[in-house]
């Protein structure tokens, strides 16, 4: 390693160790202020690696309980950008990179974990015995990699900060979803026209179990797609009244987490949800995930349909939520037929 990375390094260790994921408060405002200064200062420089991983570290921070100030959010989110901007361009000879492996396995819980030690990124050794992770250094090294990770957690904090105006402008992240998030849409969609692939209980337990991480994207996601299961739930096809308290206690537990903020939108401005429950459902889904939001914004990049913003505000969700309890406390209805 050279001198001035192992200079920035232990710099930074003594300010925020271990990148403070675990940080809190002020303190943790501190560390994410630092490190977005760091990189804004030169984006596309050598050691912008060190502070994208270092937000990507702190976005467990960033978007819990007690969450970032806004002033720090915005600071991390802006530097997150301009690393993207300035590094997804770069030459690149790799078929594929570590962020789209990591990128493929977030599917309602957006907070990764394992991110590689910048200590041994820089130590210029091919291998290490404490390396574990499957791809090679170069790899996360590598500029387009770098800003594959920066794009994606300025979209964890900030749903949508990166807009997608060319094909090339999302890293390809549209193109990259988990098989699982397709098979979650495939059963709820059968379910919902009442053609349903497995047990349509299980299906809306499984829309009703709170995730750990409640970022922006995955709340909103949540609630929207308990609000497109809620009709279903009451239209008398199912009669285990266990699932309707699932989804209510699910729905109470995610409502308060929603920030009492007010609102900046117009009123036309928020999603219309009066179309079909399994569309609604789908969209749901989507905003649950990077590369799920990513196919959202490249489907209304014409400027038609909500902004990411739009899903994502407070208000907006407020609102689905009591309107979905609503609709659950109507309690079973008769069987069809």
């Amino acid at each position: 390693m050279d001198h001035t990375t192992r200079a920035l390094i232990d710099e930074v260790r003594k300010t925020w160790p271990g990148f403070a994921s675990d940080a809190a408060g002020a303190e943790g405002d501190l560390a994410v202020r630092d490190c977005a200064a760091r990189l804004a200062a030169d984006p596309g420089g050598e050691h912008a690696y060190l502070w994208v991983y270092g937000l990507a570290e702190l976005a467990e921070y960033l978007t819990g309980p007690a969450g970032a100030g806004p002033e720090a959010e915005r600071c991390a989110v802006d530097a997150l950008v301009a690393a993207h901007r300035e590094l997804s361009s770069r030459e690149c000879a790799h078929g594929k990179h570590p962020y789209e492996r990591d990128l493929e396995e977030m599917y309602d819980d957006e907070i990764w974990y394992g991110l590689p030690d910048p200590e041994l990124l820089g130590n210029g050794l091919a291998d290490d015995e404490e390396w574990t992770k499957e791809a090679a250094k170069e790899l996360y090294l590598c500029p387009v990699n770098v800003a594959g990770y920066a794009r994606i957690t300025a979209d964890i904090i900030s749903p949508g900060s990166v807009p997608i105006t060319d094909p090339d402008e999302g890293t390809g992240i549209a193109e990259i979803l988990r098989s699982g998030l397709q098979d979650s849409i495939r059963y709820l969609d059968a379910t919902l026209n009442d053609y349903p692939v497995g047990d349509p209980v299980g299906d809306l337990l499984g829309a009703a179990l709170v995730p750990d991480h409640l970022t922006k994207g995955v709340r909103a996601g949540y609630l929207v797609t308990l609000h497109a299961c809620s009709w279903y739930a009451v239209s008398g096809r199912i009669q285990d009244r266990s699932v309707l308290d699932e989804m209510t206690e699910g729905l109470e537990t995610v409502r308060k987490t929603v920030p009492d903020v007010p609102c900046t939108h117009r009123a036309e401005e928020h999603p219309r949800l009066d179309g079909s429950a399994d569309r609604m459902a789908r969209e749901g889904i989507y905003l649950r995930s990077p590369g799920g939001r990513a196919a959202l914004q490249e489907e209304h990049a014409d400027g038609y349909g909500p902004s990411l913003e739009a899903w994502t505000c407070p208000a907006f969700l407020r609102g689905l939520a009591d309107e979905t309890l609503a609709t659950l406390a109507e309690g079973p209805g008769e069987p069809p037929g």
